[in-house]
């Protein structure tokens, strides 16, 4: 069967802070991705493809360098890939 993992993205819109919060079911290599809607990463490897520990982990990024936009975070584990359309405002 699938197993599936959940992810919450906050605060939406951001302005200085981003909080990608996600529960895994069993340890897991994650990736975190921010990209701009026209596919441009921003900045790749957030989580540096860390082993992460089953339950609850959290991966912060400073947005106040990125310009007021409309941007994807991509969370991938091996679990699936989560993507999170995301409001940056200054």
């Amino acid at each position: 069967g699938c197993i599936a993992f959940n992810t919450t993205v906050f605060f939406n819109p951001a302005n200085e802070q981003l909080k990608t919060t996600f529960n895994l079911p069993k340890d897991s290599e994650v990736n975190a991705s921010l990209t701009t809607l026209a596919g441009t990463v921003i900045t790749e490897n957030l989580s540096n493809r860390t082993l992460m520990s089953k339950g609850t982990s959290t991966i912060n990024c400073t947005t106040d360098q990125l310009p007021t936009g409309v941007y994807i975070m991509t969370i991938q584990t091996e679990f699936g890939t989560q993507h999170h359309r995301l409001l940056l405002t200054h």
